[in-house]
């Protein structure tokens, strides 16, 4: 099995077990020594018009396939043995990525035959075991086979046999260089936004991010297919995650001119100071300024400012909304985007197997 990605295009190597009866093939064993089975040719006897629709590029018939050679039966039973190599177009949806399922349909059915001719059924399906069967990157988490029936203009009946295969991606390295940086990134938002505004430290991590978050898109836009139909929720988190850098990198200069403020004309007396010295004194924001800053030099000065001086009480303030906002942000962004694991409907599984 292969899945080409690029082109949602699935590859399977299909082992078949077809199985009509011929009533211009029976015979009498006792007139024929005895002879209760012969093996026979398939361009020597007649074969049904079985076709493999949805195959890519061209429908594939018997003969196409290797070993088209057929086992007959006194009572006129043929059975036919073909290995073909099939392959069919994905439904491919790429929106959990790295922890993607992708549905993938397969049509048989007579090309030129109709259901009062030839009465086709499946019987069963199978996956093999053996190892040169299976995929180290893709599961095959289901098989199911359905029948619907197409009428034309002529009313005419035709029968199509469907089976559905549902992939999901294998547990890989994609997993974790995917998950795994987009989950640090947002972290260390987080711990920025929890340093003091002012310092040299917020401001030359949140340049460092936001260069490393424009960096990572460009590296997950080549780890993608180019033909994805849908764009993956962890591209559209991390594409929240810059924006949300670049509005904390400007918001963060803004704080700066505020609290450069604090030298300039005093605003005690003020409508805007004393609402936000009422604020400053209610038990949310005494628990917000409680906490220090996560800075290795934060200077005893500057937290005594803080408590006097209106403006460098406000930028804190906003410095800690800030880091509110922006852990609410990202709690939010995360239950909503970021998948750990395979999202699988009701599914039938696989329920037969063989090894070959």
């Amino acid at each position: 099995m292969i899945m080409e990605e690029n082109d949602d295009l699935l590859h399977l190597g299909v082992w078949m077990e077809l199985q009509w009866t011929d009533e211009f093939l029976s015979w009498n064993s006792t007139q024929w020594s005895g002879i209760e089975r012969l093996a026979i040719n398939s361009d020597e006897i007649w074969l049904p018009d079985f076709r493999h629709y949805s195959s890519f590029y061209l429908p594939e018939e018997l003969p196409d396939c290797a070993n088209p050679k057929c086992s007959v039966a006194m009572n006129g039973t043929v059975t036919c043995l073909p290995v073909c190599t099939m392959n069919a177009k994905c439904d491919a949806d790429y929106s959990r990525w790295p922890f993607d399922v992708h549905r993938c349909n397969m049509y048989y059915g007579a090309w030129a035959h109709s259901l009062d001719e030839i009465d086709t059924h499946l019987v069963n399906i199978c996956l093999g075991k053996n190892s040169e069967f299976k995929s180290p990157k893709w599961g095959i988490v289901s098989l199911d086979k359905g029948r619907g029936v197409i009428q034309t203009a002529d009313n005419y009946m035709y029968a199509v046999l469907n089976v559905e295969v549902v992939l999901n991606r294998r547990a890989s390295f994609e997993h974790v260089s995917v998950v795994g940086p987009i989950l640090v990134l947002s972290l260390l938002n987080v711990y920025i936004v929890w340093l003091r505004s002012s310092s040299v430290e917020r401001k030359v991590l949140l340049g460092l991010s936001t260069l490393t978050h424009f960096s990572y898109l460009k590296q997950l836009e080549w780890a993608l297919p180019y033909s994805r139909d849908t764009l993956p929720n962890c591209m559209i988190f991390l594409t929240c995650s810059t924006v949300l850098t670049v509005v904390l990198l400007l918001l963060t200069l803004l704080n700066c001119w505020i609290r450069m403020r604090r030298s300039s004309a005093s605003t005690a007396g003020s409508c805007f100071d004393r609402i936000t010295g009422s604020f400053s004194q209610s038990r949310v924001a005494e628990l917000l300024l409680a906490a220090d800053y996560l800075e290795l030099n934060y200077p005893v000065d500057v937290a005594q400012e803080e408590k006097d001086n209106f403006w460098a009480r406000f930028g804190k303030l906003f410095d800690r909304a800030l880091a509110v906002v922006c852990l609410i942000v990202y709690v939010v962004l995360v239950w909503l985007l970021i998948p750990f694991s395979h999202q699988l409907d009701e599914l039938s599984g696989v329920n037969c197997f063989v090894s070959a």
